[in-house]
């Protein structure tokens, strides 16, 4: 299950990052570009999003590798999510951020963190009966 769910995030994180380099989903007001009119897109941020897809998809090649990418990108994302809100509107000056994608570092981490650590990381047992 842990594997299905972190190609699932890392499925998520590619299409998200990406569709942030689409011309024709970008709009710009106040000197920013959003995607949807809704999230604040920056070269750096969608670049975070691609590469949080690429090694999700990576971690789920093994039941262990997603538990861990689950629990490390959930206070990840946590991180990012407390620094954007208590910034408000840069997430360590690295990339700007507004209540849309601060809501949305929120969800990543309340989600990533509650797979990671709320799921049982082993399967039903292989071993065969003796």
């Amino acid at each position: 299950m842990l594997r299905i769910i972190t190609a699932v995030f890392g499925a998520a994180f590619i299409v998200l990052g990406v569709l942030g380099f689409v011309p024709g989903l970008i709009t710009e007001a106040d000197g920013l570009k959003y995607l949807f009119n809704l999230f604040v897109v920056e070269i750096l941020h969608q670049v975070l999003y691609i590469v949080s897809g690429v090694v999700a998809l990576l971690a789920a090649s093994s039941q262990r590798y997603s538990h861990w990418y689950l629990q490390i990108f959930g206070i990840a994302y946590a991180v990012i999510a407390l620094a954007g809100l208590v910034q408000g509107d840069t997430v360590l000056g690295a990339f700007t951020v507004n209540t849309s994608s601060n809501a949305l570092h929120v969800s990543l981490a309340v989600a990533l963190l509650a797979a990671g650590f709320g799921l049982p990381t082993d399967g039903p047992s292989s071993k065969s009966a003796r």
